[in-house]
């Protein structure tokens, strides 16, 4: 049944956290004509903080490299004269991520994946409203472009792979938004006099 495919079920495990950030005062202004460039910017601080942190959870599996999410984001802070900023948190404050399985190394592909394939439209609205040309001023978003829908596909079909423990996935896919929550929690506590809705 459908409803027993692994993306059914981390679509609607994830489902409200998901939705969170979605409205996620940090990242809100990406869906708003009225986005500015200091919007612009702190999301990206935002989401280099929190890429920075899961990708070195999780960087002893190879299957982390195949998509250089960092990659893009240092190539956006260069391009656009940003520093990362100072972000402390304790290990008692973030959920313990599961980085001693591949079950939940799937579950964090799946999000930073989907944040890939969210990057498309997201990437569209920036060059509109903000003049940010893919691959040019925009990598983060941008990301493997027109590409990008194949490649989830790609990922899709992992999620076929017997050997694969739900559970663990599940909730490795749920900790890992949580975590990327604290950290735009964070981000917009410290940038937020710059943020103009």
């Amino acid at each position: 049944m459908t409803t027993d495919k692994l993306s059914q079920k981390l679509r609607n495990y994830t489902a409200l956290i998901h939705a969170q950030l979605h409205v996620h005062p940090l990242l809100s202004p990406l869906q708003s004509q009225a986005i500015t460039l200091e919007n612009y910017y702190s999301v990206l601080q935002g989401m280099y903080e929190a890429y920075s942190y899961t990708e070195a959870q999780f960087s002893h599996f190879t299957d982390t490299k195949e998509m250089p999410i960092l990659e893009w984001l240092e190539k956006d802070f260069l391009c656009h004269s940003l520093t990362p900023l100072t972000i402390n948190h304790s290990a008692s404050e973030l959920p313990h991520l599961k980085t001693d399985d591949y079950s939940a190394l799937i579950g964090y592909l799946y999000v930073k994946n989907g944040s890939g394939l969210g990057g498309r439209v997201i990437s569209k609205h920036l060059e509109k409203y903000l003049n940010i040309i893919p691959h040019q001023t925009n990598f983060f978003f941008a990301g493997y472009g027109q590409e990008m829908g194949v490649k989830w596909k790609n990922f899709l079909s992992k999620l076929d792979d017997a050997s694969l423990n739900h559970i663990i996935c599940l909730n490795s896919a749920y900790d890992v938004f949580s975590t990327m929550k604290i950290f735009f929690d964070k981000t917009f506590a410290i940038t937020s006099t710059n943020i103009v809705n």
